[in-house]
């Protein structure tokens, strides 16, 4: 196979697994809504402005290759690979800062308390049934990734890896919303916190392995 096709094969991956979990988020955050209409809960509005907020991070690849694919050759769609790295570093940063949106409203669950987590059984199985479908999205994403070997497929995994976490906090609202009968807005803000922390990690580890592998590539060159 020509440089060229295996090339234009690297962009088609990409751009398909960026469009499916961007998909994927919007249907979720539309989900977690209309959820949150229901149930009268401000922490499922939040949890689908994040993940309209990854959606908007997934679409960072999309973007770039949809200006260059118009005159349809590799060398407009994909102009060096300096670029890649430079969309891999704009990632990690819309994912710090979504992350970080997320990060205070949990501080604001742990010193405000009283969010409404009392869902109903329907509530509470469709909540907890959309964090398992993001958890499996997830590590279906890592196993593409590791398989195709791609640099920006690699940072959209690392995202979605982080996004699970946050589904975890949406199963452990709907969980005890069931079984336990006092507040859990404590306790949930507690597990969004340190999982808040570990995706706003992901994204400064982004940035970094991004730049590092752009300088040792700069310097190979030279």
């Amino acid at each position: 196979m020509s440089d060229n096709k295996v090339r234009l094969q690297r962009v088609s991956w990409v751009v398909r697994f960026a469009r499916l979990s961007i998909l994927v988020n919007i249907v979720i955050g539309v989900g977690m809504f209309i959820m949150g209409f229901y149930s009268h809960s401000p922490f499922l509005y939040i949890n689908g402005f994040y993940n309209f907020g990854i959606a908007l991070v997934n679409y960072i690849p999309v973007r770039g290759y949809r200006k260059k694919t118009r005159n349809s050759s590799v060398n407009s769609a994909y102009r060096n690979i300096g670029e890649e790295y430079r969309r891999y570093q704009q990632m990690g940063v819309a994912a710090v800062i979504t992350s970080c949106i997320y990060l205070i409203y949990c501080v604001v669950m742990i010193f405000a308390g009283s969010i409404n987590f009392n869902y109903n059984s329907m509530i509470s199985f469709a909540v907890a049934f959309t964090a398992f479908v993001q958890i499996a999205m997830a590590i279906r994403n890592f196993v593409i990734m590791k398989t195709r070997k791609e640099f920006l497929m690699e940072g959209m995994s690392l995202i979605g890896l982080s996004t699970s976490l946050i589904s975890l906090v949406l199963m452990q609202s709907a969980v005890m919303s069931i079984t336990y009968a006092g507040d859990t807005t404590f306790y949930c803000g507690i597990t969004g916190l340190m999982v808040g922390c570990f995706s706003a990690t992901v994204g400064v580890f982004m940035i970094v392995h991004g730049s590092r592998i752009k300088n040792k590539n700069n310097t190979i060159d030279s």
